[in-house]
């Protein structure tokens, strides 16, 4: 469980560089995958992913939407989450954090 926003924590300047250098990543997923988004939808709908309605540590700021369920695989040699929402930040606990990226790194290692 996280909580996640469609607002950008960031500053304006900063979001334009993050976009920026996102936009220069070779392979990026929006260039790269076509026909997932659709892909992603369906099995958001299945897995009923995306906003829990629920504030599992309170809210966290004004633009806190709450809880996320999100689904985390492997597709075409890539690492994937799916959020089932559109989603500019999403915040974890410590120890949600360190499942996470453990959940990352197992799923990095079947590539």
């Amino acid at each position: 469980m996280s909580h996640h926003s469609e607002e950008c924590p960031l500053s304006p300047e900063d979001e334009a560089v993050f976009k920026e250098a996102w936009a220069n990543v070779p392979n990026h997923p929006s260039a790269v995958f076509g026909k997932l988004h659709q892909v992603l939808s369906e099995e958001a709908k299945a897995l009923n992913l995306g906003a829990t309605g629920e504030y599992p540590r309170g809210k966290l700021a004004s633009h806190d939407k709450g809880g996320i369920k999100m689904s985390l695989g492997t597709y075409k040699n890539t690492v994937l989450i799916n959020f089932g929402t559109p989603v500019s930040a999403v915040g974890f606990s410590k120890l949600e954090a360190y499942e996470l990226a453990h959940a990352i790194m197992s799923n990095a290692d079947r590539l």
